[in-house]
């Protein structure tokens, strides 16, 4: 082309603006339970109804999401959606382009399953494949250059086939400093990597840009875990979870006064020395069963907060209301967690007393 011409990266020919250009490769990654299928069926939403992700415009089109695990639960996230957004699908003037593949197939070792899963695909905006190791077949192993670069040429065949940007859903290693599992030749094709982590019990997480090939690395982005309910199985609910943006540098403000208090009461009681010790064990956050180091009854640190020389000329409402902030300060924290009336801590609390 000629020296002048004005064709660049980033002019115009994105899947979501200053995050995923459109044609493309990448990877969401996180540790197990880290709301990693949440962001990528979030993500679908906002592409199949051409709305922003995470405040960034998205280039609508049709979205296909290939559930090669897992499928009763992601058909649970789609019913969440659904249900919680039914008056914004409503509103459109088209339904929501997002269809679903509940099948397994063999990117690693088997062009010819590639080669048929771009065929049922046809034309797309967006394939997503959660996740990477459901469709490496028997004889892969991630740890392997081969077995890498079999997907990435099973992924760039998709990009070409259908015109989609590929998004690959990909497990933590166990070194999480060392980011996505497997061998390095996948990051290396990668246009965009982004990392999901979620503050163990909270409900409060963050995405993070780990690579960007032609676009800005650009600041974290937060986000919570919103229940919703999706049906009644006989006495019990059915729910499932959306993802809400909130603001991650809220998240991690420093704590309130009020905050600050509350967590001086739970630590002196955890600290008791009428307490024998530490008591491991899990405690129900959310529906998630979480392991903690050590466990007290939320009603007297509750009682103790109330009793507070600062809360003894306020209402009981103004005081509830310093404690439900408290609490939610403390969960955003990464410290503690609160579920099955008890409060538990995430990490040692040696020394940690008023």
């Amino acid at each position: 082309e000629p020296w002048d011409s004005d064709d660049f990266p980033g002019d115009g020919s994105y899947l979501v603006d200053g995050l995923l250009s459109a044609g493309a490769l990448s990877v969401l990654y996180g540790p197990s339970n880290s709301g990693k299928t949440f962001q990528a069926m979030a993500l679908a939403f906002a592409v199949g109804t051409g709305t922003p992700f995470y405040g960034m415009s998205t280039a609508r089109g049709r979205v296909v999401y290939l559930a090669a695990e897992g499928v009763t639960n992601i058909r649970k996230r789609r019913a969440a959606i659904k249900r919680h957004f039914a008056d914004q699908i409503a509103e459109l003037d088209e339904p929501p382009e997002v269809d679903l593949i509940g099948d397994s197939f063999d990117l690693a070792s088997s062009m010819a399953d590639v080669e048929a899963l771009a065929e049922a695909i046809g034309d797309a905006k967006l394939i997503i494949v959660d996740t990477l190791a459901a469709v490496v077949g028997g004889g892969g192993d991630e740890n392997t250059a081969p077995t890498m670069l079999a997907i990435v040429k099973a992924a760039n065949h998709l990009i070409n086939a259908t015109g989609a940007h590929v998004m690959l859903v990909h497990h933590m290693g166990k070194n999480q400093d060392r980011g996505a599992r497997g061998h390095s030749s996948l990051r290396a094709a990668l246009d965009t990597e982004i990392e999901c982590k979620m503050t163990e019990g909270t409900g409060i997480g963050r995405l993070k840009v780990t690579k960007q090939r032609d676009m800005e690395m650009g600041s974290p982005l937060g986000f919570k875990l919103v229940k919703v309910t999706i049906g009644n199985h006989k006495l019990s609910e059915i729910t499932s979870c959306i993802v809400e943006q909130v603001s991650y540098e809220e998240a991690k403000k420093p704590k309130s006064e009020y905050g600050k208090q509350l967590e001086k009461i739970i630590y002196n009681k955890l600290n008791a020395p009428s307490r024998a010790g530490m008591e491991p064990q899990q405690i129900e956050v959310n529906g998630t069963m979480i392991a903690v180091i050590d466990a007290i009854n939320v009603e007297p640190i509750r009682r103790s907060f109330y009793g507070l020389p600062e809360n003894e000329d306020a209402s009981r409402d103004a005081v509830r209301k310093r404690y439900e902030r408290a609490l939610k300060e403390l969960r955003n924290h990464e410290e503690m967690v609160f579920g099955s009336g008890k409060v538990g801590l995430l990490r040692t609390n040696s020394g940690r007393q008023a």
